[in-house]
């Protein structure tokens, strides 16, 4: 059986990751959230609804060195020292309202953009994903700047000249400009914490494919959904807008066109 481990798993699009993996009854899903309460729930009703025991809760705060740290250990415990076959980094976090300031921007960036390199990062440094593996980072088209006239993060569509403390210092560098938040877009920023986050971590995807012999990487974007995050009005379910990362979790290699690339609707689309 294969191995997938899904974070920010107890709800929305993350639950039903969880749910549509372990209804193929090809792979032990590892349930990652903060919350203990909501994931063990959450877990309970997967099992229950598919009709087999697969799926299982684990604890994982990704804003949290140790949590990862920790998160990590148990994994390698629990696979009894196995590579997991997926990794799909799917917790994040958007601010409501149009309010901006560097607090906000911490920790948006913190979650959505170092919360993914921690995990990711920390696997691969112990070798726990799988040579022939996934990874999948379920992103947002808010994070494609390609037509966005953002001064400041131009450097990150230069994927030749990208490196990973190049996109670090992007990330800080967004954080500082974000204490005096009415200069912002003076000094060639954006005020959206949620499309920086994403826009740098779209980066990233693309400069990790390249160091990856193996392991296909790409990140996708699950379109407006209704969740706790898209709010009520959004035009897909959170099972609709899953459907797309659990394909490039699952699907044939021939079927994925690459890696270090960014999907909607199960098919390429530019950064």
């Amino acid at each position: 059986m294969k191995t997938a481990l899904v974070s920010g798993g107890n709800k929305g699009i993350g639950y039903f990751i969880c749910k549509q993996l372990a209804k193929t009854g090809e792979y032990k899903v590892y349930l990652a959230a903060r919350d203990q309460e909501r994931g063990l729930k959450a877990v309970n009703e997967i099992n229950n609804e598919v009709g087999n025991k697969n799926t299982e809760f684990v604890s994982l705060d990704v804003s949290k060195d140790q949590s990862v740290d920790e998160l990590i250990k148990k994994i390698h415990a629990k696979n009894k020292s196995e590579p997991i076959d997926v990794l799909i980094n799917n917790a994040g976090i958007a601010s409501k309202g149009s309010g901006f300031d560097q607090e906000m921007a911490k920790n948006t960036i913190n979650v959505n953009y170092y919360g993914v390199r921690r995990l990711t990062d920390g696997l691969l440094k112990r070798k726990l994903i799988k040579q022939d593996g996934r990874i999948v980072v379920v992103s947002s088209q808010a994070g494609v700047i390609g037509s966005k006239d953002i001064p400041k993060l131009k450097p990150l569509l230069d994927v030749d000249n990208l490196s990973f403390e190049k996109i670090d210092s992007i990330a800080e560098g967004f954080i500082d400009a974000a204490a005096d938040p009415s200069s912002v877009k003076e000094k060639g920023w954006q005020t959206n914490t949620y499309s920086t986050s994403k826009a740098l971590v779209n980066a990233y995807i693309r400069v990790l494919s390249k160091d990856l012999n193996n392991i296909t990487i790409n990140a996708c974007c699950p379109g407006w959904c209704r969740t706790d995050m898209g709010g009520e009005n959004a035009v897909r379910t959170s099972e609709e807008g899953a459907e797309v990362a659990v394909w490039l979790a699952t699907a044939p290699k021939d079927q994925i066109d690459g890696t270090g690339c960014f999907y909607y609707d199960n098919h390429k689309i530019k950064f």
